[in-house]
């Protein structure tokens, strides 16, 4: 095995260790939810000062297993699609799709309790998406093209909807990743040079093929309770 082969396979266990670790911490979190009082909302309730931490929380918790089954596949193959392709812009990406999307919700959302993590889910996928077609870069397009297929129905989650869909953190999710692609053009990524753009030199990496299930994103959107 060539030192190449031998990086790129590397490099592949730990994209997915990162993503395999995230979801993990996730799932934690939901189980630990489950001893907080019913009537609790850890994610953002718009407009309310008295409830800001939610912002720090939201993608975080989700309002029942079924909506955490449903982000978990997504959640971890674009964190490991994400660190593959550009493993030193990781962090910065879906800290600013959080923010970005925590803002969008927190200033235009619809009365109630929003949370789940799929704001990001949103990000990651097009801000990946939109780099594919930008860089016409080949692993990427086809990495582009896998999030087209499998997630194409993405596309109607950011348009206004009734129902427990959080659309506006799908909509601010969204933005953010298109402006990071866009921000980032013409930056390498790791498939086509090193990330560090001043002097350091490799080989070129072999190609790696992405595989994924099918899987619905839910961000759920809990209305407040008119009583209250």
């Amino acid at each position: 095995m060539d030192q190449a082969t031998h990086r790129e396979g590397k490099h592949v266990r730990t994209s997915m260790y990162v993503a395999l670790l995230i979801s993990f911490f996730v799932a934690l979190l939901f189980i630990i939810q489950q001893f907080f009082d019913n009537e609790f909302c850890p994610g953002i309730l718009p407009g309310k000062w008295s409830h800001i931490y939610g912002i720090i929380l939201y993608p975080l918790f989700h309002s029942n297993t079924s909506h955490l089954l449903s982000n978990l596949p997504p959640l971890f193959f674009l964190t490991a699609g994400t660190f593959y392709y550009m493993p030193k812009r990781f962090f910065i990406a879906p800290l600013t799709i959080w923010l970005v999307s925590a803002f969008i919700i927190w200033t235009f959302g619809r009365s109630g309790c929003h949370l789940g993590a799929s704001g990001i889910i949103y990000g990651l996928a097009f801000m990946l998406a939109t780099l594919g077609f930008l860089k016409k870069q080949r692993t990427l397009g086809a990495f582009a093209l896998i999030i087209v297929f499998m997630y194409g129905s993405m596309i109607w989650g950011v348009l206004p909807q009734d129902g427990n869909v959080s659309w506006e953190g799908h909509a601010g999710g969204a933005l953010a990743g298109v402006l990071l692609a866009v921000l980032w053009r013409k930056k390498p990524i790791y498939t086509d040079e090193p990330e560090d753009d001043d002097d350091d030199t490799d080989e070129p990496f072999s190609r790696s093929t992405h595989e994924i299930a099918d899987a619905e994103i839910n961000y759920h959107f809990i209305p407040e309770n008119p009583r209250k």
